[in-house]
């Protein structure tokens, strides 16, 4: 009797154990997500071994547009290719119609621009996020053309079907972040972010290019539009419980 007991009782314990599972990291969440769309846009894989960012972030970094995931998604997308265009104006596609982002693209292309961007002088290609784009290139300036050739596909695909891999996995991202302690202010976050292109992107632009401030046109009526304005990163930052992406880079 005492060993029947003896079982029951081992067999309630491991029952009881295999109930408990530890808390899931960001990175297993993101692996069991799977999309059925063909990625077009796949970001070089790169990891920062470092992370440490303690700054406050103002009260205003979130700008709370009135777009949709989707539109804030192909708009940031687009805006940062037409950034790395001004960089390497040679390496410029064309998008030759966007059915599915019509408006805001004709909105886009239309509004005063409140920066340039220009090449810096020096790049530091010694920098491991920089060496890492450069990896299985003949040269920078051959990676820069081929991560600017996958951002336009996307592009396009976003233009034409209206979806893509990559926008997919950003809404996932804003899902994830609902839950308390996914997206925080640490490495592994900073590097799931990465893996995205329009995150990726960003940091890219802020190794390879120099922001200039404009002077502001004269105009007889005030632009209604603000799809130039910079906001567009924050905002995408902020859905994602990431409000101190932007922030972190500029310091």
């Amino acid at each position: 009797m005492k060993k029947i007991i003896s079982t029951v009782t081992l067999l309630s314990l491991v029952g009881c154990s295999s109930i408990y599972q530890r808390p899931e990291s960001i990175k297993e969440k993101m692996s069991r997500y799977r999309s059925k769309e063909v990625r077009t846009n796949i970001v070089p894989d790169y990891f920062a071994n470092e992370f440490s960012f303690k700054g406050r972030i103002p009260a205003s970094a979130a700008d709370n547009l009135d777009y949709n995931n989707k539109t804030l998604y192909f708009l940031t997308l687009y805006k940062q290719y037409d950034q790395f265009t001004e960089v390497y104006p040679e390496y410029k596609k064309r998008v030759q119609y966007c059915p599915r982002f019509h408006q805001q693209v004709l909105e886009y292309d239309s509004a005063d621009k409140k920066h340039s961007f220009t090449k810096k002088d020096t790049i530091d290609q010694s920098e491991d996020f920089v060496a890492n784009l450069e990896r299985g290139h003949k040269d920078f300036s051959s990676a820069i053309k081929d991560h600017m050739n996958r951002n336009h596909d996307e592009i396009v695909q976003l233009c034409e079907q209206g979806f893509s891999h990559n926008y997919y996995i950003y809404e996932n991202l804003v899902t994830l972040s609902k839950e308390p302690g996914v997206i925080l202010r640490n490495k592994e976050s900073y590097n799931t972010l990465l893996k995205s292109p329009i995150f990726f992107n960003e940091k890219l632009l802020s190794a390879v290019a120099t922001k200039n401030r404009l002077r502001k046109k004269s105009r007889g009526i005030a632009s209604s539009s603000s799809l130039e304005h910079e906001s567009f990163i924050y905002e995408a930052s902020n859905r994602v419980g990431a409000s101190w992406f932007k922030y972190y880079l500029n310091k």
